[in-house]
């Protein structure tokens, strides 16, 4: 992604593991533990309440 973030929401269908390393699954799509950096709702930015 280049340093780029990407926040997503959705529902964890699943947990497992993926060459070798843990993986959340959002519906068909899956995503390594590693790469995630928080889980919930993040607080909103000063930017995005004005």
């Amino acid at each position: 992604m280049g340093g780029e973030l990407k926040e997503l929401l959705g529902t964890v269908t699943g947990t497992g593991t993926l060459t070798g390393q843990q993986v959340l699954f959002l519906g068909n799509d899956s995503y390594y533990l590693s790469d995630i950096m928080a889980i919930g709702r993040l607080p909103e930015t000063a930017a995005e309440g004005d």
